[in-house]
């Protein structure tokens, strides 16, 4: 009996992870009030572009990779640590678009201040007023949906690939290995 209770207990925990049925994360809260960023569940449908911003597809980004764009994955990280020179330890590379930097964190729906300073040096290093920014992570991830948003507060075009790297392998594009772009002291 004492097996059957734990194998029970067991499976809870893993529905729980897997399928998001936990008693405490029915009550989390999907959105930030003041921000209206998202801030739980980030993997899960997105039913339309963010205010005022321009969603593309991959077609889009093809013709756009020739003009002045600049692309930025937004894929987060769990585990990370930060050297004294900035560059980032990580898990290991990931596979993205080729030319796109890697600013891992930056679509969180709550981020500490020195991501806010992350994401204005790093861009303020990559692209110019002139440069249209195209933001993307994966298909259904709502990181890239917050990301798009807050680099175009700072006041930069932008556009969001809502179909991220599965939209871009699957029209035949290859990835290339990235490293997170680093952080300047």
């Amino acid at each position: 009996m004492g097996i059957l209770k734990l194998k029970s207990r067991c499976l809870a925990a893993v529905a729980c992870i897997v399928f998001g049925t936990c008693p405490a994360l029915a009550d989390t809260p999907l959105f930030a009030e003041d921000t209206g960023f998202r801030i739980a569940k980030y993997r899960a449908p997105i039913p339309e572009s963010p205010p005022g911003i321009a969603a593309i597809d991959v077609s889009n980004v093809i013709e756009n990779q020739a003009a002045n764009v600049v692309l930025v994955d937004v894929r987060p990280v769990k585990i990370f640590e930060i050297k004294e020179d900035g560059s980032w330890i990580v898990p290991g590379p990931i596979n993205t678009i080729p030319g796109a930097i890697w600013l891992p964190g930056i679509g969180l729906g709550e981020i500490e201040e020195w991501v806010d300073t992350y994401i204005e040096t790093s861009l303020k290093e990559v692209a110019s007023a002139s440069e249209t920014i195209i933001v993307f992570c994966r298909i259904d991830c709502w990181h890239s949906w917050n990301a798009v948003q807050r680099i175009a507060a700072l006041g930069y075009e932008t556009r969001w690939f809502d179909g991220g790297v599965e939209a871009w392998e699957d029209a035949g594009g290859t990835l290339a290995p990235s490293t997170p772009w680093p952080v300047t002291r």
